[in-house]
């Protein structure tokens, strides 16, 4: 596979551009560096860091490979989770292009994933929606087209006995999901109440 998101990182001070291609990564990789040193790259803040340190401070690596048509989303994904915008080089978070127009390709996201992190994480649906880049609408829309039930995330009802609860996490070896279920909350909504209570979470080991 010849497309898929990669990134750039330089050496001094650990920066990070996250980018991804459609081509090839090699091909990619050269068109940046032809645009740096014509001083026309499109991204100020990759460009004001090339005309001082310059390219032998720059590092190319493959982050993941993937369908193109997955590259966009895949990218902004990355820039999320590596918070590239923060602490790094890119400079939006978001899909919207330099031109300010949404880009096509967008429609495409990482579904699979998507799901994967809501069945076993305890991730909200407005966080995983802001993870993948999609709006919480398309989010729940995903998940009920897989005949995946979600539930709301809302605060725990101050009646309930928080301590019973967490007995029946910790002694009776209720896992997080069937309690949140219960409680009809998020696991996310669970998982905060018992650290508010300092009551910590078992660690799953594997091995």
């Amino acid at each position: 596979m010849k497309t898929g998101i990669y990134t750039i990182i330089s050496q001094i001070n650990n920066r990070v551009y996250v980018g991804s291609t459609t081509n090839t990564f090699n091909r990619r990789w050269n068109q940046h560096k032809s645009s740096l040193r014509l001083n026309k790259h499109r991204n100020i803040h990759l460009q004001r860091h090339f005309n001082k340190y310059r390219i032998n401070d720059l590092k190319f690596e493959i982050l993941e490979e993937c369908d193109s048509e997955y590259c966009l989303s895949k990218e902004l994904y990355w820039i999320n989770l590596l918070d590239s915008v923060k602490y790094g080089f890119n400079q939006t978070y978001n899909s919207i292009s330099q031109n300010g127009k949404q880009n096509p390709n967008y429609k495409h996201f990482d579904e699979n994933g998507f799901i994967k992190d809501y069945l076993t994480n305890q991730y909200s649906i407005l966080k995983l929606s802001k993870k993948y880049n999609i709006n919480v609408k398309k989010g729940r829309k995903v998940l009920k087209d897989n005949n995946i039930n979600v539930i709301n995330s809302k605060k725990i009802d101050y009646k309930i006995n928080i301590n019973e609860v967490y007995n029946d996490y910790i002694i009776n070896n209720k896992s997080m999901r069937t309690i949140a279920s219960e409680l009809k909350v998020s696991r996310l909504t669970l998982s905060k109440c018992f650290n508010d209570h300092n009551l910590p979470i078992k660690i799953k080991i594997n091995g």
